[in-house]
C-alpha cells in the first residue's frame, strides 16, 4: 500500500515506460492509508532486526535492493510529485509489538517531504 505508493511515485521512468504520464499529472494529491516502511535502520533503532526481517521476507540476494523511500528522501533524493501528501498511520500498528515499529516510518517520511517543500501531513488513528 503506502510503501509501494511511496516507491513508485518517485519513479517517473516506470510510468513513462508504460506510456503513462507522471503521477503529478494524474493526481492532485497522494493519500497513503497504509505505512511507508523503513527497510533500513535509522535513528538508533536496531539495524540487526530490520536487516534480518527484510532478509527473511525478500531473501538474502533481493534484500539489498528493497527500496526505502524514507532513506531516499533523507539522502536527498528527488522525484516526488509536488502535490500534497496525506499519510494515515495507526498508533498500534502491529498489535502493540513495539519492536516492529522500527519499520513504520510514515510520520518521518511526511516530515522529510515537508522539509523538501512538499506539502505533507501525517495523521494517526487508534485502530490497528
Amino acid at each position: 500500500g503506502g510503501h509501494v505508493c511511496a516507491t513508485v511515485v518517485r519513479r517517473p521512468d516506470l510510468w513513462g515506460d508504460r506510456l503513462l504520464p507522471p503521477p503529478s499529472d494524474l493526481a492532485g494529491a497522494m493519500l497513503y492509508v497504509s505505512p511507508v516502511l523503513a527497510t533500513r535502520a535509522r535513528g538508533g533503532k536496531p539495524a540487526w532486526f530490520t536487516d534480518e526481517v527484510v532478509r527473511m521476507v525478500f531473501g538474502r540476494r533481493a534484500a539489498a535492493s528493497v527500496p526505502s523511500p524514507l532513506h531516499e528522501v533523507l539522502d536527498g533524493g528527488d522525484g516526488h510529485p509536488d502535490v500534497p501528501h496525506v499519510l494515515v498511520g495507526c498508533r498500534n500498528e502491529v498489535f502493540g509489538l513495539t519492536l516492529m515499529d522500527t519499520f513504520f516510518a510514515s510520520e518521518e517520511y511526511s516530515d522529510a517531504l515537508d522539509k523538501l517543500g512538499i506539502d505533507s501531513r501525517y495523521r494517526s488513528v487508534e485502530s490497528d
